[in-house]
């Protein structure tokens, strides 16, 4: 894929990931798992830059590991994100 088409393909992967937040949110793994597809970094790439373990990403992103408030940190950190928790209204 050409540069400028890989680039166009992760527009679009943002746009989608902030539509989906906007409208019914989505899950921390599968949020971790469109933010990494955004920076166009592969599991090894990608826990490499962020400084977890390959094995620890890959869990958090199938779901199958509990993670602590730090890991989270290390992986919003790179898109300048935060998790922020509030009360639905009614």
């Amino acid at each position: 894929m050409t540069k400028l088409a890989d680039k166009d393909k992760r527009k679009v992967l943002r746009k989608n990931l902030y539509e989906k937040l906007e409208r019914e949110g989505v899950t921390i793994p599968q949020a971790i798992k469109d933010l990494r597809r955004i920076m166009g970094l592969n599991q090894d790439e990608f826990a490499k830059r962020i400084g977890i373990s390959l094995s620890a990403l890959r869990r958090i992103e199938q779901g199958h590991d509990n993670f602590n408030f730090e890991t989270l940190n290390k992986i919003l950190n790179p898109f300048s994100l935060k998790l922020v928790v509030k009360k639905n209204s009614i």
